[in-house]
């Protein structure tokens, strides 16, 4: 899967991709003590002996299938191009050779009726079958104001849309709120440090009382900041809630609790599947064994470690997992993920329609299952 980030407003690529190391060498030695006394699982002198310049990337994977190296001038985020284009509103994901835009609230795409992904099948008249996130950018791309006909399916893939866009300067909002049918559908793409707990809360407090069944919408949520997500889901149980632990080498583990909550007495669902990972996954588990939301999808990716930079002296960066993350009954979801209450077939989960369809009603309480049964596996 391939993920470029481009930050002309209202064309939002992400990308997570292992940069090329080409001729500059990583500093072996600073990384090798750096892992030796921080990384966990703590790593064997064997394993770190093998981490040298010849087979670098293979040797750092196998100490920690997490961590990455970036050499000097390389971002470690997500980097922006130029902010001065417009654009269609919309995150891109390329994979396998087939190309798909998930809309963002109040940009164009969304305001010609889009709320779920679509698959893109050409920009203008060109193809954009077998063609890279850079390529395809490079035709979504343009001023504001100009305009760009786009051809999307959907679902089955039987039915085309042939759409004409204006493009515009939108910017994203950290929580999304979508009105399907009866159904208040938040959606959340990406935990941001300082910001995401904040916008849940504000988009709770705008609905009405008789807004009915509320969705958090986790399908596309890869991730974020840690502490972010356990602060966000500590906002839907009570003060003073465990909300987990963190584990690192040295120390006792630190137990995360609650600080204040949004009250409330709605019914929770949360919609998961393989793409929810990491902060995301730690945000549903939270919430499932404390019985306060229903997982509805499919299995998520199951990834519950923490990592941490570290500027290394040549001003590469190096990142690497120093944390272990425990859901409150001491669980992890690393390695095998958390299961759905109420899955669903990979058609339907893609279908925000036909997820909502596939809800149990709101009067047949559902007895949330365990947490995790998985073990410590990254």
């Amino acid at each position: 899967m391939s993920w470029i980030s481009a930050g002309f407003p209202g064309l939002l690529l992400l990308v997570l991709a292992y940069p090329a190391q080409g001729s500059v060498a990583p500093p072996v030695d600073e990384i090798r003590g750096i892992l030796r006394m921080e990384l966990l699982p703590e790593p064997t002198a064997a394993a770190l002996a093998e981490l040298s310049g010849a087979d670098f990337e293979r040797a750092l994977a196998a100490l920690d299938p997490h961590a990455v190296w970036y050499p000097p001038n390389v971002a470690s985020r997500p980097f922006s191009l130029s902010r001065s284009l417009g654009g269609i509103g919309a995150e891109l994901e390329v994979s396998g050779g087939r190309a798909w835009l998930l809309p963002r609230q109040g940009a164009p795409l969304a305001a010609v009726g889009f709320f779920d992904r679509a698959e893109l099948l050409s920009v203008d008249g060109h193809s954009v079958a077998g063609l890279d996130a850079d390529a395809i950018a490079g035709l979504l791309r343009g001023e504001s104001g100009t305009r760009v006909r786009l051809l999307l399916t959907q679902r089955d893939g039987r039915h085309r849309y042939d759409v004409r866009l204006v493009r515009e300067r939108t910017r994203p909002l950290d929580v999304e709120l979508w009105q399907i049918g009866d159904a208040s559908v938040l959606r959340i793409t990406d935990f941001v440090a300082g910001r995401t707990r904040t916008a849940l809360a504000t988009t709770l407090a705008q609905l009405p009382s008789d807004s009915g069944r509320v969705v958090i919408d986790l399908r596309y949520a890869g991730g974020g900041d840690l502490y972010e997500a356990i602060d966000a889901a500590g906002l839907l149980v009570e003060p003073g809630t465990v909300l987990g632990s963190l584990n690192a080498r040295e120390g006792a583990p630190v137990i995360l609790r609650s600080a204040s909550n949004f009250a409330t007495s709605r019914e929770w669902i949360l919609l998961v599947g393989p793409s929810t990972a990491s902060a995301a996954e730690i945000f549903a588990g939270i919430l499932r064994y404390h019985q306060r939301a229903l997982l509805v999808g499919q299995r998520t990716f199951g990834k519950c470690h923490s990592q941490t930079e570290r500027r290394l002296g040549d001003g590469s960066t190096l990142r690497f997992t120093n944390r272990e993350v425990l859901l409150p009954d001491g669980t992890s979801c690393s390695g095998n993920g958390l299961d759905p209450d109420v899955r669903v077939s990979d058609d339907v989960l893609w279908d925000l329609e036909q997820v909502l369809r596939s809800l149990p009603p709101q009067s047949d309480p559902v007895d949330p299952a365990p947490a995790s049964t998985a073990t410590d596996g990254g």
